[in-house]
Formats: structure tokens, sequence, C-alpha cells
């Protein structure tokens, strides 16, 4: 059950104008435990202009300059893969 999952975070905002993509952590808990999965994450990822992270940072923190994600339709793509790591989370 989710609930008796260690809780991890998913993404940090820091103040200095960047948010970190937790992979370190992903790669701990099901179900992106599965490289497959951290690797479908990248893909979605770097599908929104302007971000391009190399293969090598699933497992670790990568980051992307909130500036990238200034336009209203960057962002959008950017919480609707947020929720789809939800979603998938909820359905292991």
């Amino acid at each position: 059950a989710l609930e008796d999952r260690p809780a991890r975070s998913l993404v940090t905002v820091w103040t200095y104008g960047q948010v970190s993509i937790n992979f370190q952590y992903m790669q701990n808990s099901p179900p992106f435990d599965d490289e497959t999965r951290r690797l479908e994450l990248l893909r979605r990822l770097n599908g929104i202009l302007a971000v391009a992270l190399p293969q090598t940072v699933i497992t670790r923190f990568p980051t992307i300059p909130l500036a990238a994600l200034k336009d209203k339709s960057t962002l959008k793509q950017f919480l609707e893969i947020l929720d789809w790591v939800v979603q998938e989370i909820q359905a292991t």
C-alpha cells in the first residue's frame, strides 16, 4: 500500500532558480526502481522545449532552470509529467 512506502520527493525547487528531478531517490522506490520507467520519465522531460538531459542523469539529481518553465505551455507540460509520475506510483 502507498501508506507503507517511505516518503520520497519527486522534485525539489531551489530558491536559486533551479528545479531538481530526484531520479536518485526514485531508483529506490517502485515503480521507478525499474530503469525503463526512469528512462520514460527522462524521455518525457526531454520532450519539453529547452530541456535536454543526458541519459546518465537517471541515477542523479539533475536540475532544470526554472526559467525553462516560464512559458505557460512548457509549465503545463512539466506539471502533466509530474501528474503522470504520481499516477504511475499510485498504480503500483
